[in-house]
């Protein structure tokens, strides 16, 4: 069992605050986060089978997708968003249903 979402709120608030005050860096992996917990972090690393399909700023992930046709649909958050970018049963690409992208080999950058 995972932490409730106020727990992880918390706990990834406690972590920004002790990086900031001492110039640290804390690697966090989490699986299916908030939107609030998300807009915590910097930066974020989305992987796909142990291999990074975008490293950046936390702001720019969905933009990123978007450019190359991937729609985030009204109803899901971001960070489910880019959480499902990855799997094949899962992704939403361009208005016909072809995804623009055909495998990970397109991901990576």
């Amino acid at each position: 069992k995972g932490l409730d979402a106020q727990t992880t709120l918390d706990i990834v608030k406690s972590l920004g605050a002790v990086a900031k005050q001492y110039g640290l860096i804390f690697v966090v992996s989490m699986q299916q986060p908030s939107n609030e917990v998300f807009e915590q972090f910097d930066k974020v690393c989305i992987l796909d089978d142990g291999k990074s399909i975008y490293f950046g700023d936390r702001d720019k992930a969905e933009g990123h997708f978007e450019s190359l046709g991937y729609r985030r649909p009204p109803a899901r958050s971001t960070p489910d968003f880019l959480a499902t970018v990855s799997d094949p049963a899962m992704r939403s690409g361009p208005p016909g249903g072809q995804s623009v992208l055909r495998g990970l080999d397109d991901l990576e950058a």
